[in-house]
């Protein structure tokens, strides 16, 4: 999609024109708005970095209402990841440091050796 069309469908969403925003990774970064009350994953971000770049578009100071996030996973270690996240909010803790890239690269490099 072109710059111009994003910015248009951007604008939208912050004059409150439209409801929904759908975007890739690239989203997370650099838009400021309190206009986010539910982020959807429908892939789990792979690290740290990311999950906290994606979810924090949602409470942020006057926001308005409940904020949700809600993770689709279908891996292992975006099952035990997520655990340990919920786990670290219920306890008011910092979120876990996590990669998952790097531990999938590495269970290639073993199991292309075997």
């Amino acid at each position: 999609m072109p710059l111009s069309v994003r910015q248009g469908k951007y604008g939208e969403f912050i004059s409150g024109k439209t409801m929904v925003l759908s975007m890739t990774n690239g989203g997370s970064r650099g838009l400021n708005t309190m206009m986010v009350n539910h982020i959807l994953n429908y892939d789990f971000p792979l690290d740290t970095a990311s999950y906290i770049h994606r979810c924090g578009r949602t409470g942020r100071i006057g926001t308005i209402g409940d904020c949700r996030v809600t993770n689709f996973i279908s891996k292992i270690g975006e099952v035990v990841v997520v655990q340990k996240i919920e786990m670290a909010v219920r306890k008011m803790k910092p979120i876990p440091l996590f990669n998952l890239v790097n531990n999938e690269k590495r269970r290639r490099r073993i199991g292309n050796r075997k």
